[in-house]
């Protein structure tokens, strides 16, 4: 419902606007108002008739503090023919930064030169007109937000702190995220989780210099998953203490695999805990509220987390990002071999990349990249043992291997040293099968799909041309 509040001593008036008011809009009439106490949201009618000779002060007054900043009013005023140059004597110069102006009278007890038509045009006007002055102050208010935003990052800039690459782009999760991590930087305790893959050190170490710039501060993971629950304690505390007590930050890994005893522990520390004693930062589940319910994870420690959580967006969410992320981790490891090709690069990667692999992958695709390039083309991804291969590693070999296109000048090289002798397609046929075998690691499977032939057909061709393995070559002789 829209309000229209109508501030007028006249009851006709109030009996017409009331009786004709359209759907949508409340109409509420007083014949008092205190505009300084009052904050408003719709259409503010004032009669003419209630201004009188206070108007020279009301107007101005009004104009200024109901002027969209603070309260998005719409100031009109119902303007009665037969005393308007009596109580409006500077109309309509004194009027510049009223809403708008609906003329009336009235003539044996009722209203004339007003229509209940031009009543309703009259509202759905000014509801039209305050709803682009709203968008326009709540645009202002974002941008005064992007204002101090920037003021936060210049001044981390200052300081010489700089963004991981997984914290690089303009998606609105991620710079919701930075925003966060800024208004945080004071707190003793942090608790991070994410429905992806979190890359832990790459956070703590821009975390460390956040809170520190001049000297970042020294971290310590502990991760629960790799010690059983009966030292968790003796982890968390250890027998030696820094005698230094010099600030540092504690990395919790997989704190829903805490034990239960532990926990009770660590709220009574997260609550006496200061900015100036350890920083912890709590890495969990993102769905750690399933273990509340179940019985293994304390409410009252996860209550008290939960005031201080903040969620990294996973990389599917972020899928404009990814160009970003990747130029940035290219620039931050020092790949030369990529650095003129960083944008074409990252394009690649933003139209095919699994995002599913997360960032891990996508750092494991980049760096295979590099080696390429060092390497000039060897596929060093297929010297990696298959059993220590990965899901990321996995995304980032079918990626790189899609990416490579044997150079057809290269191919040939020793066969076309003698113009003289001229190739046969089975001569060409021959010499490309083996050089893609041999570009792929002798993976017959892979130099098929690059073929775009069946495993069958390959191995008819090989045995066809007697293209061997060179191992099994050299078994053979």
């Amino acid at each position: 419902m829209f309000r229209v509040s109508l501030i007028t001593r006249n009851s006709v008036l109030v009996n017409f606007c009331r009786t004709h008011l359209p759907k949508g809009f409340t109409l509420k009439s007083t014949t008092k108002f205190h505009w300084g106490k009052e904050s408003l949201q719709g259409i503010l009618l004032f009669d003419s008739d209630f201004l009188g000779e206070n108007e020279a002060a009301i107007l101005p007054a009004l104009a200024e503090h109901y002027n969209g900043k603070e309260s998005a009013v719409s100031l009109c005023i119902f303007a009665n023919q037969e005393s308007k140059a009596r109580t409006l004597s500077l109309f309509p110069e004194r009027l510049a930064k009223i809403h708008g102006v609906l003329s009336y009278r009235i003539e044996a007890g009722k209203v004339t030169l007003l229509t209940a038509s031009e009543w309703h045009w009259f509202l759905e006007s000014q509801r039209k007109s305050l709803k682009e002055l709203s968008e326009r102050v709540l645009l202002e208010s974002e941008n005064e937000i992007l204002t101090n935003r920037l003021a936060q990052i210049s001044l981390e800039r200052n300081h010489e702190v700089r963004f991981p690459a997984f914290l690089h782009g303009k998606s609105l999760a991620i710079t919701r995220f930075r925003e966060k991590i800024l208004a945080t930087a004071a707190s003793p305790y942090l608790y991070l989780t994410g429905k992806g893959d979190i890359p832990v050190e790459d956070f703590l170490n821009y975390y460390a210099a956040l809170i520190r710039p001049e000297s970042p501060l020294r971290w310590r993971p502990i991760d629960f998953a790799k010690s059983p629950k009966h030292l968790h304690s003796q982890l968390l505390w250890p027998a030696k203490k820094n005698s230094k007590n010099e600030l540092s930050i504690l990395c919790l890994q997989n704190l829903h695999l805490l034990g239960w005893q532990t926990q009770a522990a660590l709220i009574t520390h997260l609550r006496n805990l200061s900015g100036n004693q350890v920083r912890i930062v709590a890495i969990g589940n993102s769905e750690i509220a399933r273990f509340v319910r179940r019985g293994t994870f304390r409410q009252e420690l996860y209550s008290l987390l939960k005031k201080s959580l903040i969620e990294i967006p996973p990389l599917y969410e972020r899928i404009d990002d990814i160009s970003h992320i990747a130029a940035e981790y290219i620039n931050q490891s020092n790949f030369d071999a990529l650095a003129e090709e960083k944008i074409p690069i990252a394009k690649k990667i933003l139209n095919r990349f699994d995002v599913s692999t997360g960032y891990s992958g996508l750092y494991m695709t980049l760096d295979l990249m590099h080696d390429l390039k060092k390497s000039k083309g060897l596929p060093v991804f297929e010297l990696i043992q298959e059993q220590s291969a990965s899901d990321e590693l996995k995304a980032a070999q079918t990626f790189l291997r899609e990416e490579i296109a044997v150079d057809p000048a290269s191919l040939f090289d020793s066969l076309v040293s003698d113009e003289k002798n001229t190739l046969s397609l089975e001569a060409v046929e021959r010499h490309y099968i083996a050089a893609v075998c041999q570009r792929y690691g002798w993976q017959v499977t892979e130099a098929a799909r690059h073929l775009r032939i069946s495993r069958k057909t390959l191995y008819d061709k090989m045995r066809r041309y007697k293209i061997a393995r060179p191992e099994k070559r050299k078994n053979a002789s």
